[in-house]
């Protein structure tokens, strides 16, 4: 839940609810509460409330990485003997499918996955590990295990992908073992589970 309202005027409905959408489809897609007394679907309030905020309706540019974040996590990735590259959900919410598999192809980079990550790239790509944590493989736990740099992109880094966040079954992230680059749209994950090198706030098929 990303946030929860209560409506204490029916004239406030207007407003209250263009707010609700707006941040229900801004940064990580999520649901939102609005609280609206029984008798309020039947009161009348004045056209031109409405019609204001139709005039106003936002549209969102989303945020892209500048060029020198660009470069820096490129010249880590290429810098890095055992890179792994990490992906969530965030990869389908942005739909960046095709720009995931262009980096993917032309990094010549391993591709592990959660369980919400599945489906970024077909299972059957040469390069693609499998899923992580409870349900993956030990091959592919291993893997990101022994890596040395990881590129997660749009992960929330959940118990059940992250073995309860053990560092001698899936990952190694922190001081001493695998440095993490971050990318994500919602800033309360970067760094969030796992220290990162560089943390992100970005649209995922933008930054790709």
């Amino acid at each position: 839940m990303k946030r929860v309202w209560r409506v204490d005027k029916k004239e406030l409905l207007p407003e209250i609810l263009e707010k609700a959408f707006a941040l229900v489809e801004s940064g990580q897609p999520g649901p939102v509460l609005v609280n609206v007394p029984m008798d309020f679907f039947s009161a009348k309030i004045e056209v031109a409330r409405r019609d204001r905020l139709q005039a106003n309706a936002k549209v969102l540019v989303q945020p892209a990485l500048d060029d020198a974040t660009a470069r820096a996590i490129v010249a880590q990735l290429l810098d890095a003997k055992n890179p792994v590259i990490y992906v969530g959900g965030g990869v389908a919410l942005a739909r960046a499918w095709s720009e995931l598999r262009e980096v993917v192809d032309h990094l010549q980079l391993p591709l592990a996955h959660s369980l919400m990550g599945k489906g970024a790239l077909p299972d059957d790509h040469p390069l693609v590990l499998g899923m992580t944590g409870f349900w993956g493989t030990s091959f592919t736990n291993a893997t990101t295990r022994s890596a040395d740099l990881i590129l997660a992109l749009g992960t929330r880094f959940k118990e059940a992908d992250c073995s309860l966040w053990e560092p001698e079954y899936t990952f190694n992230i922190g001081v001493g073992g695998t440095k993490l680059i971050q990318i994500d749209i919602e800033p309360q994950e970067i760094g969030r589970n796992y220290p990162v090198v560089i943390g992100a706030v970005a649209d995922l098929k933008a930054a790709l």
